[in-house]
């Protein structure tokens, strides 16, 4: 499960799947990155989530990789831009909050 893991990114993973076998959490994710055939790596956001018996004891986690590289690549080479984006959409999820708190209180 490691084997293709980045070296530098390793040990977090580890460390987090140590803590899901002793039970801290059932699900967590990690962003790292993957070794390609070619040599590069790519970034992949994994989560893993917990598969228990009756008796709650662990048997194995299953592990969904999602290749997050553009959006890492767009986070290095743009970080202003990135940062506003986030910021522009959390502003529009307030914004889009406040008008459903208006309008079930029956102030458009």
């Amino acid at each position: 499960m490691f084997e293709e893991t980045h070296p530098e990114d390793v040990s977090e993973d580890r460390r987090q799947f140590q803590r899901q076998l002793a039970g801290e959490f059932e699900r967590c994710s990690i962003e790292k990155r993957i070794a390609r055939k070619d040599g590069g790596h790519i970034w992949a956001q994994v989560t893993s989530s917990s598969v228990r018996d009756a008796d709650g004891r662990f048997l194995y986690a299953v592990r969904v990789q999602h290749d997050i590289t553009n959006r890492k690549r767009a986070e290095r080479h743009y970080p202003v831009a990135w940062k506003n984006t986030q910021r522009f959409c959390l502003f529009g999820a307030i914004a889009a909050l406040h008008l459903a708190h208006r309008l079930l209180r029956g102030r458009p």
